[in-house]
């Protein structure tokens, strides 16, 4: 059973359901490439952020009036 996956339909429930390499490389449709992340360089915004502060009780700012 070298190479095998179980797998069961919900997680501690039922019986393992045994999957072959065979069939684990017929269920992708492509080939799996590994990803290459882009990043940018770091900026300063040119105005202030202003963010509301959340209340107790939940209630948007709108709805205080």
């Amino acid at each position: 059973m070298a190479g095998y996956i179980l797998g069961r339909e919900i997680p501690n429930v039922g019986e393992w359901t045994n999957f072959s390499p065979a069939q684990i490389s017929n269920l992708q449709k492509k080939k799996i490439e590994i990803p290459e992340p882009t990043s940018s360089t770091h900026t300063t915004p040119k105005n202030e952020w202003v963010i509301a502060m959340p209340n107790i009780s939940g209630a948007l700012p709108l709805q205080l009036l």
